[in-house]
């Protein structure tokens, strides 16, 4: 796929995630294939990097989500749909990698000893959310909604198809100026 930095204002629906349809078979420490839905691998007790992930078809505030587009160590990126407007976004989860987990009802927990550094990566959540809403560029993604929801935060954002930079860098070919840029 070509990169692409112009919105397509009707994106594919059967678009593919970049992370594995069943990402918690696999314990990435030891390799060992464990059942669905495992906490924490069968051999070597590791928890499992897809117990944190939100099922597909979960709702959250007012979005369902379709599936996961990625992981960093801010928190999780899922791909979603708004049940009033049918409208496709990327909906934003504030867990950090290390410091959250997830408890009932998908509630994320954090450990007492880290509420101080919790409470300060809210509010850098939220201070980049309102950074985005701010933004008025066609090179941008659009801020939707920010909400709390799951003892969390979310920040709703523009879905815009196409190519990662990571992909793109991964594939070998070139940036131009221009397009480095834009």
């Amino acid at each position: 796929m070509p990169f692409n930095r112009y919105r397509n204002p009707q994106p594919r629906a059967n678009v593919k995630t970049l992370m594995p349809s069943n990402p918690d078979a696999t314990c990435l420490s030891c390799g060992t294939v464990n059942p669905l839905g495992s906490r924490a691998c069968r051999v070597c007790g590791a928890p499992l990097e897809a117990s944190v992930f939100l099922a597909s078809g979960s709702r959250v505030g007012s979005y369902e989500l379709e599936g996961v587009l990625g992981r960093g160590g801010f928190g999780i990126t899922y791909r979603a749909r708004d049940t009033g407007s049918g409208e496709i976004v990327a909906l934003k989860e504030l867990f950090p990698e290390g410091l959250a987990t997830r408890g009932d009802n998908n509630a994320v927990r954090i450990p007492n000893s880290s509420l101080t550094e919790w409470k300060q990566l809210k509010t850098r959540f939220s201070y980049e959310a309102q950074l985005l809403q701010r933004i008025k560029h066609e090179a941008s993604t659009h801020f939707k909604a920010l909400f709390e929801a799951n003892d969390t935060l979310y920040l709703a954002m523009e879905f815009v198809q196409g190519e990662t930079l990571e992909a793109r860098l991964q594939s070998g070919k070139r940036l131009g100026m221009k397009e480095a840029r834009s």
